[in-house]
């Protein structure tokens, strides 16, 4: 009779075998899930850092339309998180479009006209900045999720400069105070053209 030698495992080395298996997997997985939180970091930061850039170049456009002396709030040399202020506009509703009048001097959006649109102020609120002007009362957002936005004009200068702070909760379905958020701090300084 011959003996036939058969290998196989014993109970120990399977349970070994599947332990190893089982801590493979789960660095594996752990890596996905790593990989994945930080993807969606990522997506999180450029949302946030867009919408505030885009804002911020949106406020700035618009501001160096101004003059120091139609700037109403702040005062010359404060800071505030809102400011009020005039830009050089077609206000007679010539066809030229120029926003210089028949006496050569610069016409102002809150000058008498047909087509005036007051003053325009931009402002925090509610985590929104806020674009509102007083003649047509037209109000609109222009960024979401801001935590400080601050109008600091040097005192003597035609200048203004605006920095904002942008914060987001960086994973979704995670909002309590010990949940990773993505933060943006934009800050530019801009002549005054008129």
């Amino acid at each position: 009779m011959k003996i036939i030698n058969r290998a196989a495992f014993s109970l120990l080395e399977l349970l070994v075998g599947v332990a190893i298996f089982f801590i493979i997997i789960g660095a594996v997985f752990s890596l996905l899930i790593s990989g994945k939180r930080a993807f969606e970091v990522g997506n999180v930061q450029v949302e946030v850092e867009q919408e505030a850039r885009r804002a911020l170049d949106y406020m700035s456009k618009e501001l160096r339309q101004s003059s120091a002396n139609k700037i109403q709030a702040p005062a010359d040399g404060a800071s505030s998180s809102t400011i009020i202020f005039e830009i050089a506009y077609n206000v007679d509703n010539s066809a030229d479009g120029d926003v210089i009048n028949s006496f050569g001097a610069i016409e102002w959006s809150d000058d008498a006209g047909v087509s005036r649109i007051g003053t325009i102020t931009y402002s925090l609120l509610g985590g929104q900045i806020l674009r509102n002007l007083s003649f047509t009362g037209e109000q609109s957002v222009l960024a979401n999720r801001i935590t400080a936005l601050t109008f600091n004009r040097p005192a003597g200068r035609a200048i203004v400069e605006i920095s904002l702070t942008a914060e987001k909760y960086a994973l979704t379905g995670f909002t309590s105070s010990g949940s990773p958020k993505v933060t943006i701090n934009l800050n530019t300084e801009l002549s005054l053209r008129n």
